[in-house]
C-alpha cells in the first residue's frame, strides 16, 4: 500500500508540475502580445551614414588673372608665372606665360628646342585683314610642319582645333589650340619639359580659363 501511496503521489506531483508549465508558457504568450512589437523583439538599430558632398578643390583660386580688352581674351594662371607681352607686328601679337623655371636649350644642328625644366605657354592674336576659317589655319600650319594630327575640340566656348605634332623623336611636349572669334584668330602653343603629366595638367586648367571678351 505504501509503495501504491508514493507511486500516486508521485503522479501527482508531475501532473501539478506539468500543469504549472503549461499556464506559465500561455501566460508568457499573453504577456508578449501585449506588449508592444519594438519590445516583442530586440533590433540591432544601424545608424544612418550621413553622404558629405564632395566638393571639388578650386586649384585656380590664388591664381592671377590676365585680362587684354584689345585683343579680347582672358585667363587665369599660376602666379609665379612671368607674363611678357611682344610688341604687335603687322597684325600679329604674342603674349607669352612661363613658368619661373623654365629652361631650355636649342640644338645647334638641327634647331629643334628642348625644354628641360618648366612650361611655357604662348598666346599669339592674329587680326584678320580677310575672313578665314579653321581649315585655312590647319593647312598654313601644315606648310611649315606636315606631321601633324588634328582633332576637334573648343576654346572659350568657340569651336576650335588641337594640333598635335607628331615629331619621332620630340625634346618637348608640344600642343596647339587654334580658334577664330570676331576678326580675330587665336593660336595657344605650349612647350612642356617632356612627359610632365602635371604640368600638362595645369595647361589644360589654363584653357579650362580661357575666355572672349566679346
Amino acid at each position: 500500500m505504501r509503495e501504491k501511496g508514493f507511486a500516486l503521489l508521485w503522479v501527482l506531483i508531475v501532473g501539478v508540475l506539468v500543469i504549472s508549465a503549461v499556464v506559465g508558457i500561455a501566460y508568457f504568450k499573453v504577456q508578449t502580445k501585449s506588449l508592444p512589437r519594438s519590445q516583442q523583439s530586440q533590433q540591432i538599430l544601424i545608424p544612418k551614414q550621413e553622404t558629405v558632398p564632395f566638393t571639388k578643390i578650386d586649384e585656380t583660386v590664388d591664381w592671377k588673372t590676365y585680362s587684354n580688352s584689345e585683343l579680347s581674351f582672358s585667363l587665369k594662371h599660376p602666379s609665379h608665372y612671368k607674363v611678357t607681352e611682344g610688341k604687335k607686328e603687322k597684325g600679329i601679337q604674342l603674349i607669352d606665360f612661363t613658368s619661373e623655371n623654365f629652361k631650355f636649350n636649342i640644338d645647334s644642328e638641327t634647331g629643334e628646342i628642348e625644354i628641360e625644366e618648366g612650361q611655357s605657354i604662348s598666346v599669339i592674336v592674329e587680326s584678320l585683314s580677310m575672313p578665314k576659317t579653321l581649315a585655312d589655319l590647319v593647312e598654313e600650319e601644315r606648310k611649315t610642319a606636315p606631321q601633324l594630327s588634328t582633332s576637334s575640340t573648343t576654346l572659350g566656348g568657340v569651336e576650335a582645333v588641337r594640333i598635335t605634332y607628331n615629331n619621332p623623336t620630340p625634346l618637348a611636349t608640344s600642343d596647339t589650340l587654334i580658334a577664330i572669334n570676331g576678326n580675330k584668330a587665336y593660336a595657344i602653343w605650349v612647350n612642356t619639359a617632356k612627359k610632365n603629366a602635371d604640368l600638362m595638367n595645369t595647361y589644360k586648367t589654363i584653357l579650362s580659363t580661357f575666355k572672349f571678351l566679346d
